[in-house]
């Protein structure tokens, strides 16, 4: 098959680096990373399908080495990237365009505040790690090399879902560090070839009408502009199914699913109210401050810091009696000085556990109009035999209690206080929550 060329562009600071994360020449786009969050959509999405019980499991892991390949499995999608693309890479010594390091109080300091400890600091209002510039446009190539038993319906399943994954990954996620707080942003520009599913202009990243219609996460609202994309999913899971002479088959789990999916019951979101944003940073600006309010929801007149607060976890859980942690919805571990954090434990090793909040500015080509589209996945938020643990000093002091509602009540929480944009001299009052 003849590759296909997409113009891609990032649309937020992009964090991806190699062994030296500290090395502007280390820093870049890379296929692995792109190949990495086109799995994860394509689990979003068939896991929809599939269901996520054991049996589904087994039939999605399947579905996904059909597409991608795996152990033994050459992947099906071929992907590129042409050398000598000149990607405008900024490094920890340059002057950032979008903080302000000579005002402390900024605004633009929620920007830093979003990237978290690892990769900013509020102190010096200074980013720590190189990264890819907004606007830097890139071209990625794709092809595919199908089995030569595959039938062409099959054949086209195969190519459909890869460029679905591809797509859902620039139109809802993004690529590289932190893309659940925004960064890592990519468009679709162009596209150019054939013997794609669908026309070229349909994979083209949509703009704000596109979001501003969106009335849910659900796979069947999502891939709107895509006809025939679940049939596309069903001859894939049905030729899986056949080719293990039945072994394989659809199942689902009781309660919430363990990972990302597409379903609505499972999913919230909300997007930002008034008029649009005029940039990307404005979005984030006002999402960085409003996270670190529904963090901290105590007002802290005394604290030498900017807001006064403080969160009801430090004052009634880590100086109090208390036990219940639902911050942890935002995100683990949760490091509130250097001597006191809250992680997730499970068979002596820590675990990290990802926010079940995604925010992300959304918007019009030209990134002149945007909303912030905050996204949940209401996942199952502990595997079995883990649990939460208060360190003092990096010592046990005691385990704590987020069960997965506790922890899917404060996601929801968040969509049910949607942003409002209010421009100098203007006002808002559009509601758009799902």
């Amino acid at each position: 098959m003849a590759w296909t060329t997409l113009n891609l562009k990032v649309t937020t600071p992009l964090f991806s680096s190699g062994a030296d994360q500290e090395s502007v020449g280390d820093t870049g786009i890379r296929v692995p990373s792109l190949r990495g969050a086109m799995r994860f959509w394509f689990r979003a999405l068939a896991g929809s399908r599939t269901g996520t019980g054991p049996d589904g499991l087994k039939l999605l892991a399947a579905m996904e080495r059909r597409v991608f390949g795996g152990p033994g499995v050459p992947s099906a999608c071929v992907l590129r990237i042409p050398a000598g693309q000149r990607i405008r890479v900024v490094s920890t010594h340059q002057r950032h365009g979008f903080i302000n390091p000579d005002n402390p109080a900024d605004p633009s300091k929620w920007i830093v505040y979003l990237l978290g400890q690892g990769l900013g600091d509020l102190g010096r209002m200074d980013i720590k790690r190189p990264y890819v510039a907004p606007n830097s446009t890139f071209q990625l190539m794709i092809r595919f090399n199908h089995r030569r038993a595959d039938p062409p319906e099959v054949r086209d399943a195969v190519t459909a879902l890869a460029c679905l994954s591809l797509w859902l990954a620039c139109a809802f996620g993004g690529l590289g560090a932190r893309t659940r707080r925004g960064f890592g942003g990519l468009r679709i520009t162009e596209v150019t070839g054939g013997g794609l599913p669908w026309e070229p202009e349909t994979l083209l990243t949509p703009g704000l009408d596109y979001y501003e219609n969106l009335s849910g996460l659900d796979a069947a609202h999502v891939l709107a502009p895509f006809p025939g994309w679940d049939e596309h999913l069903d001859v894939l899971s049905a030729q899986v199914i056949t080719d293990s002479n039945g072994g394989f088959r659809p199942s689902e789990r009781t309660g919430p699913p363990a990972f990302p999916v597409l379903s609505g019951p499972h999913t919230a979101m909300a997007l930002s109210q008034g008029e649009p944003f005029p940039a990307w940073d404005k979005a984030l600006i006002e999402a960085g401050n409003r996270l670190r309010i529904a963090r901290a929801r105590i007002k802290a007149p005394g604290a030498r810091y900017d807001p006064p607060r403080k969160t009801w976890e430090w004052l009634n859980v880590v100086h109090g009696e208390e036990t219940t942690f639902d911050l942890a919805a935002l995100g683990l571990p949760v490091v509130f000085n250097k001597d006191v954090s809250v992680n997730a434990v499970q068979d002596g090793q820590e675990l990290r556990r990802a926010s079940m909040v995604w925010l992300r500015p959304v918007g019009d080509p030209e990134g002149r109009r945007c909303r912030l589209l905050s996204m949940a996945f209401l996942t199952e938020f502990l595997p079995e035999g883990a649990r939460i643990r208060l360190r003092h000093n990096g010592e046990p002091d005691k385990d704590l209690d987020v069960t997965t509602p506790v922890a899917i009540a404060r996601a929801r929480r968040w969509m049910d206080r949607p942003i409002t944009y209010k421009p100098p001299g203007g006002s808002g009052g559009r509601k758009n929550r799902r």
